[in-house]
Formats: structure tokens, sequence, C-alpha cells
């Protein structure tokens, strides 16, 4: 996921393309990475990768983006259901 984020951004980013095309495609990576059945290895393996994509970005091309960032953030709701599942099955730690 990372590989395919980076080149995206590293070929596309300056091209004239419809808005909102690049954060199309970086989310069908991001869902296609978690599957049809995430779980918190998944979640946090794609937090990961969005951090480090975002910062390579920026210590390679001087991309500053908040896009991958408010990707990240936009999961947040789905990862606590997750975890709120997780805790009443397994109880909390």
């Amino acid at each position: 996921m990372n590989y395919q984020i980076f080149y995206h951004y590293k070929y596309y980013y300056k091209e004239l393309i419809p808005p909102g095309w690049l954060e199309q495609d970086i989310r069908g990576f991001v869902e296609q990475f978690l599957g049809e059945t995430p779980n918190y290895q998944k979640y946090n393996d794609m937090t990961g990768v969005l951090i480090r994509c975002e910062k390579e970005l920026y210590r390679r091309l001087k991309i500053n983006t908040q896009l991958l960032q408010g990707i990240m953030e936009s999961y947040d709701d789905e990862i606590a259901k997750y975890e709120e599942i997780k805790i009443i099955e397994n109880g909390d730690i």
C-alpha cells in the first residue's frame, strides 16, 4: 500500500486530474488493504503506512499532504466500533 500511494503521489500529484481522483484511488488502496474482515493488526498497519508514507513524501518530494492524515482519521469511528465489539467479546484490557 505504501508503494502504491507513494507512486501515485510522485507521478500524479501535479497532473491535471479531476478533483478527488487521487483521494479516491488512495481510499481504494486502503480498502483493498483492509479487506473484507479488518482486524486490529490491519487497522494498525494501515495507520502506520499512511503516517510513514506522508513523512516520506515530505522527505523525498517536499509534498505537504494532509490528505493521508485525513484518510487515516476518517477511519477513527470504524476502528472505535471495532474496539468496542472486541471489548464486549473479550473483556477490556
